[in-house]
């Protein structure tokens, strides 16, 4: 579970989705599903903006407020591992 720094938004991370809420209320911003098992996220200093990492190394962007995708980057690394 991560919550975004300004303290609004909740995030629960799965293999291949993440699922995100206002915070404290409950009520769901979006689940997002993914085709790559995910590694971690991170928010943006602000909150604006959540980062995903998948284990084949790509990066997207995804706006919290309404929880569409953004920017992808993809890095064409090695898997990565935790």
């Amino acid at each position: 579970v991560y919550i975004s720094p300004n303290g609004d938004r909740l995030v629960e991370l799965e293999r291949n989705a993440f699922r995100m809420r206002v915070f404290p209320y409950g009520d769901y911003v979006c689940t997002q599903h993914t085709r790559e098992e995910l590694r971690g996220l991170t928010f943006s200093p602000e909150g604006r903006f959540l980062a995903t990492i998948s284990v084949n190394g790509l990066v997207r962007f995804w706006d919290t407020q309404t929880g569409t995708p953004g920017i992808i980057y993809d890095w064409q690394i090695q898997p990565l591992h935790s």
